[in-house]
């Protein structure tokens, strides 16, 4: 009886981390795209600070729409620490507005 009780508590600790997700920053301001890496891209994107055109190879924030394909990116920072890609927009995103993320794995 006490495995059946237990095992909800082990699957949940097992469970992966979403791909993506939005973190707000530390003091609160913006929030921050988090990708976690894995298989090629883990292997491809380089360690530290990354140029937005190398970030967007594997990572976009775009406004969500009809045209979302054709939309520009969203500017800001890329940065590679561990196994995860992170991106900072330059401007906090608005209220209200749809964006979409888009991971190249």
């Amino acid at each position: 009886m006490t495995f059946l009780s237990l095992w909800p508590l082990l699957l949940a600790a097992t469970a992966p981390e979403p791909a993506l997700r939005l973190t707000p920053t530390a003091d609160g301001s913006r929030l921050e795209v988090i990708a976690t890496l894995t298989g090629k891209p883990a292997a491809e994107v380089p360690p530290g600070k990354l140029t937005q055109d190398q970030g967007e190879r594997w990572l976009r924030l775009t406004l969500a729409g009809p045209d979302r394909d054709e939309a520009p990116a969203v500017l800001g920072t890329y940065e590679r620490r561990q196994d995860r890609l992170i991106f900072l927009p330059r401007y906090p995103l608005v209220a209200g507005q749809r964006y979409q993320a888009t991971l190249v794995l």
